[in-house]
């Protein structure tokens, strides 16, 4: 236990620092375009803060694309025809609708030759939006968000001892599906058995919420221990839901992700902050626009402190108390 703690410090030990060289004084203010995939968020909070708290003129054109992939035309239509100084992304769907695929992207249906920050993709490599993490690949960079998932299950560990965890997942979700991967050969290598329960599909062969009950008292059913729930979309949207369901049958949830915490009933997330989030993908803004770098010549860039949050009611309700070694370093939501 005490080693897994520490390992967990070493983790919260701080943030990657980028460098930021001042070098170029707008006449006006810089245009920075804002796309999203499901309302302003902490991210886009945190972007505007940064080149605020630096001092940097910029005006924000704001798209919400509201889970909707046929607004992305109309949306790279205008980016093209106004032409602004930097286009900044929220998710993968946003960002490869967009500016494509890499390798894919088209000039007739994305935007090329504008350079482009993104935030919240989780798999930016596997997901082909950019080369690799040191090289992009083109006029685009961002941030890498999610924790790594060996580090998540350190965090449950240092929790509380797990033999037995249960998985729920979109199947259709390519995030999801890459996120269960890698958990299932991290939970190998702990010794953990990790049990998969895919959420059934409706008749039109998407994920249907009103089964998320089926594919929970199937872990059940298997004795889990815990409940894991990543980076998906369908279960950010029905977290509440998925979670009240674990917790009647006196299952605890841990999240890998803030949006899967926030407003549901897990007990433990060992997440990325999105404000944060969106503090560096200001910085890599200013890089681009105050700086005078290219997009391509910047990494992605990563956090290196992660939020572990404890949720004391459902933990309390559920009778899977903290150890103190974990109190002194998390944040406890009273909810």
């Amino acid at each position: 236990m005490r080693a897994l703690a520490a390992a967990l410090l070493l983790g919260l030990a701080g943030v990657a620092a980028a460098q930021t060289p001042a070098v170029r004084t707008p006449a006006e203010p810089f245009h920075v375009f804002l796309v999203v995939w499901r309302g302003e968020t902490d991210v886009e909070h945190g972007f505007r803060a940064h080149l605020q708290e630096q001092g940097i003129p910029v005006r924000y054109t704001l798209r919400n694309l509201a889970q909707d992939r046929s607004r992305i035309p109309e949306v790279v239509a205008e980016i093209k025809s106004v032409k602004p100084d930097l286009v900044h992304t929220f998710g993968t769907s946003t960002t490869a609708g967009i500016f494509g695929r890499y390798g894919e992207s088209d000039p007739a249906a994305h935007v090329q030759g504008i350079p482009g920050v993104f935030s919240i993709v989780a798999y930016p490599i596997e997901a082909r939006i950019v080369e690799s993490f040191e090289s992009t690949g083109r006029p685009i960079t961002g941030t890498a968000f999610l924790p790594p998932v060996e580090r998540q299950l350190d965090a449950l560990l240092a929790y509380r001892s797990v033999e037995r965890l249960g998985v729920v997942y979109n199947s259709l979700e390519q995030n999801s599906v890459i996120n269960v991967e890698q958990l299932r050969s991290a939970a190998a290598e702990r010794g953990i058995e990790l049990l998969e329960a895919p959420v059934p599909l409706d008749d039109d062969g998407r994920a249907d919420p009103n089964r998320l009950s089926e594919a929970v008292d199937r872990l059940a059913g298997g004795g889990v221990e815990f409940l894991y729930i990543g980076p998906d979309s369908f279960l950010t949207r029905n977290r509440a839901q998925v979670t009240g369901l674990a917790a009647e049958r006196g299952i605890p949830t841990v999240a890998g992700t803030e949006a899967t915490f926030e407003g549901s009933q897990a007990v433990l997330g060992f997440v990325s902050r999105y404000y944060l989030v969106g503090k560096l993908a200001g910085a890599q803004a200013e890089r681009i626009l105050v700086g005078g770098e290219l997009a391509e010549d910047l990494p992605v860039a990563s956090l290196a402190r992660f939020a572990l949050l404890i949720r004391m009611p459902v933990a309390l309700e559920l009778e899977v108390y903290p150890p103190l070694s974990l109190l002194r370093i998390a944040q406890v939501v009273e909810e």
